[in-house]
């Protein structure tokens, strides 16, 4: 039987706290806007209900205060080569960075 996965590409993860900053932005569109600009395929931002982040303390879904610090994941899928600068280049701009990548199979509708 024929795959319906059609290509192989990278997922990028970039973790970071809901409220950081970079050039008076949030870091968060700052990045959506840097993957944009250099033609990256796609690009989502997922806020958690819950988590932690390096060394602060653990944010909780039950703790109802708009202070709260959320946890933030943007998700950033191309190709391996394009990735791999993007996230060269993410780490030269941003300090104290989470990003993981991982390869995915690629299936378009």
């Amino acid at each position: 039987m024929a795959s319906v996965f059609q290509s192989r590409a990278q997922i990028l993860k970039i973790y970071i706290p809901e409220r950081r900053m970079k050039d008076d932005q949030p870091l968060c569109e700052w990045i959506v806007c840097r993957a944009c600009e250099r033609g990256i395929a796609g690009a989502t931002v997922i806020r958690g209900n819950g988590g932690y982040y390096l060394n602060d303390p653990v944010k909780s879904p039950e703790i109802i205060n708009m202070q709260v610090m959320r946890p933030v994941i943007i998700e950033i899928v191309d190709q391996p080569e394009r990735i791999e600068g993007f996230a060269a280049f993410l780490k030269s701009e941003i300090s104290q960075v989470l990003m993981c990548r991982s390869d995915v199979d690629v299936c378009f509708s």
